[in-house]
């Protein structure tokens, strides 16, 4: 009975391994992920920035 319980003892513990090994994964994922999209957030204020003035530099020319 002892025998059985060590192993099923080391079966769960290599599954937690391997849990724990995939959910690292999946934060190394999401850092990537949230880097990318501040990455995009900034390129989108810098494009809307951009679009502002030059709405600006056309209205300037109207008036």
């Amino acid at each position: 009975m002892f025998k059985r319980k060590l192993l099923q003892l080391e079966k769960n513990t290599e599954m937690f391994k391997r849990k724990l090994l995939q959910l690292e994964k999946n934060t190394e994922m999401f850092k990537r992920k949230l880097l990318q999209l501040e990455k995009n957030t900034e390129m989108f204020k810098r494009k809307l920035l951009q679009q502002k003035w030059k709405l600006l530099h056309e209205k300037q020319k109207y008036v």
